[in-house]
């Protein structure tokens, strides 16, 4: 299997323009999957390359550019999830929904399909932070008054209800944990895309970017937050391969020929 090291090195050497977004930048070849298997990607390699593909295609709210590799990864992710587990545990009845919502957001955001796909994906987000969030539990209620008191040193806040209701706060609060390595990739993405502002307000955190397509656009006049399906696709696959929440199926009897990286 190829791990992130390898696949980082593979990335810098053969130069790829996954968003076409680098100017003066000459790709020695247009698609990593016209060099090697999606299935000889180790789970890191694979997270690896979602954060790869926000930098690259999706690394501001709204905004959108790719080869084909980000929608093409999204629809792989999709096929090898549909395999996983789906009756046990945080699986139920969602892990079959995310599968066909990456699938569908795969195919595009500007008919109807990909609309409803993204906005599926956009709150599955939501409920993915609360569960990495050591604070509160799924509902985002708090877990213990310890934890309450810990929230509000980390929110600098004071809390007057019994849980957390915002996208953002829930995101600041699974920030905390950096022993997955979802966590850890998120962080690096923050910081490496910076703050980004918008009409009205200053986005710090990928967290922020959700939060503002959840309440300024998914309740506002259009009710519709489809252009980050993209990210959302590619943030979804960073927590799916990046943590332990749903639990995986063997993949011997899948494995393809390896591809190699000759």
């Amino acid at each position: 299997m190829i791990d992130a090291k390898q696949l980082a090195t593979h990335l810098n050497e053969y130069r790829y323009d996954f968003g076409m977004t680098q100017p003066g930048v000459v790709a020695r070849y247009t698609s990593l999957f016209s060099r090697l298997q999606f299935t000889d990607l180790a789970e890191d390699a694979r997270v690896y390359l979602a954060a790869e593909l926000i930098t690259q295609c999706t690394p501001r709210v709204g905004s959108v550019a790719t080869n084909g590799d980000s929608t093409l990864y999204l629809r792989m992710v999709a096929a090898d999830i549909s395999h996983w587990p789906s009756e046990r545990g945080n699986a139920g009845r969602r892990l079959k929904h995310i599968a066909y919502a990456l699938d569908t957001c795969s195919a595009g955001f500007l008919e109807p399909p990909g609309v409803l796909a993204a906005t599926f994906l956009l709150h599955q987000l939501e409920f993915f932070f609360r569960m990495l969030a050591p604070h509160i539990d799924a509902g985002g209620a708090f877990v213990n008054a310890q934890m309450k008191r810990e929230a509000e040193l980390t929110l600098e806040k004071k809390i007057s209800r019994d849980r957390i209701s915002s996208i953002e706060a829930a995101y600041a609060l699974a920030m905390c944990d950096q022993t997955s390595l979802a966590i850890k990739t998120l962080s690096r993405l923050d910081a490496e895309l910076g703050p980004t502002s918008t009409y009205d307000r200053t986005l710090n955190t990928l967290g922020d970017r959700i939060g503002y397509m959840r309440h300024q656009v998914s309740h506002g006049y259009w009710a519709d937050p489809s252009a980050d399906g993209l990210f959302y696709g590619l943030m979804t696959a960073i927590v799916l391969y990046g943590t332990c929440l749903f639990e995986r199926e063997p993949r011997l009897s899948r494995a393809a020929p390896n591809a190699g990286l000759d």
